[in-house]
């Protein structure tokens, strides 16, 4: 099912590689800009837009919460908060090292049908934890975007 085997040719980028490490690079700098605000401000840094609008969570809300309490090293908030975001970090951080530090390609054979499955069955499972969870940090969460709207329009 999962292969590790080490790398012997000296190509360590493929085409998708050098977007993929901007992509993650740009991602850890907007989660330490955040971090760095949130802390001198004592406000919620990242309203989630969809939350926002519809007053739906969606399957990744508190995903910067849960990569931010990863950052600072709280495991359990962070798990708690949003277990498959925090889980994607690690195992992203994981593949990273092993890729790039060393030189280990990690595959992963399994038929697409399946893979496709098993990746829907645990966004599910998590958008059901995370719509059915309460917010456990007690912040305060601006007013959604639609109750302002519903406001206005009854005056």
């Amino acid at each position: 099912m999962i292969q590790f085997r080490r790398i012997v040719d000296r190509t360590t980028f493929h085409r998708g590689t050098p977007g993929l490490i901007l992509g993650v690079f740009f991602y850890v700098l907007a989660l330490v800009v955040l971090y760095k605000i949130g802390n001198e401000t004592n406000t919620n840094t990242a309203p989630c837009l969809l939350i926002q609008m519809t007053g739906i969570k969606c399957p990744l809300c508190g995903g910067t919460r849960a990569s931010l309490a990863l950052l600072q090293g709280d495991f359990k908030h962070a798990f708690v908060t949003n277990p498959l975001a925090a889980l994607l970090v690690i195992v992203g951080l994981v593949w990273f090292i092993l890729r790039f530090c060393l030189k280990i390609r990690v595959t992963l054979s399994l038929p697409r049908p399946v893979l496709i499955c098993g990746i829907v069955l645990l966004v599910a499972i998590n958008w059901s934890y995370v719509v059915s969870h309460q917010d456990i940090d007690g912040q305060e969460r601006p007013p959604f975007v639609r109750d302002l709207l519903l406001h206005r329009l009854q005056r």
